[in-house]
């Protein structure tokens, strides 16, 4: 269920144009389309070429103006693990500008993408090592970003990132663990770190199986709101 909500908002944050290509089996393209501030369009041509060893793919992904074809403004080249992994659009330091992303691999429960951010002086897109990683989520409305780990059907992370100039901060952290290995309690926590000292704002336990452990994941998810402070 977490796997199709975290594609279906995949697909919510692009909200740009996609076209399909009709290329060799072996070969699978990808065009999006998105606009940048000053009025010109970006069209993203993502080829995924299959053939490794270890059964990773070759992606190249192929950044024109739409107005000039003759000649691409970037090409990126990748190794990734997911063979549909199209470049997709979104603004992920909300500067106004799009920035690129794609999904390198998968897990059975996560998902990880690189992202590249549009550089403004220079024309081009820059690889960001401190969003690429885990997969994240921007939300313009809020102005952050949230992350999903999962490690069990029981237990995982959810993070709350935000920039502070250039760089990237979590401000929160809410996470149900195994109070200790091999043990059937459950620790959970909210850890906010917005000046870089984290503080536990809320933590409580419960056994797992428990009719304690519904309760306590309803308030776990209030405070996956940000405005939420208890």
């Amino acid at each position: 269920m977490r796997r199709l909500w975290i594609i279906a908002l995949l697909l919510m944050l692009t909200g740009c144009g996609t076209e399909t290509v009709e290329t060799p089996e072996e070969t699978a393209l990808t065009v999006e389309t998105a606009g940048l501030a000053d009025g010109r369009i970006l069209r993203a041509e993502t080829a995924v070429v299959p053939g490794r060893a270890d059964g990773s793919y070759d992606l190249t992904v192929t950044v024109y103006e739409a107005a000039d074809l003759s000649a691409p403004v970037q090409v990126i080249q990748d190794t990734v693990g997911w063979p549909t992994a199209a470049a997709r659009w979104s603004d992920a330091n909300f500067d106004g500008w799009p920035d690129l992303f794609y999904t390198t691999h998968t897990t059975v429960r996560n998902d990880y993408a690189a992202w590249w951010l549009w550089d403004t002086g220079a024309g081009r897109f820059e690889k960001s090592e401190a969003l690429s990683g885990l997969a994240m989520f921007p939300d313009e409305e809020s102005g952050r970003l949230t992350q999903w780990e999962e490690w069990t059907i029981q237990t995982y992370a959810y993070r709350i990132y935000g920039w502070q100039g250039d760089q990237l901060v979590c401000l929160r952290e809410i996470k149900k663990n195994w109070a200790e290995e091999g043990s059937q309690s459950l620790a959970c926590t909210v850890t906010d770190d917005p000046m870089g000292t984290a503080q536990v704002v809320w933590q409580s336990r419960c056994m797992a199986g428990t009719e304690e452990e519904p309760a306590l994941d309803a308030e776990l998810q209030r405070w996956m709101d940000y405005d939420h402070k208890g």
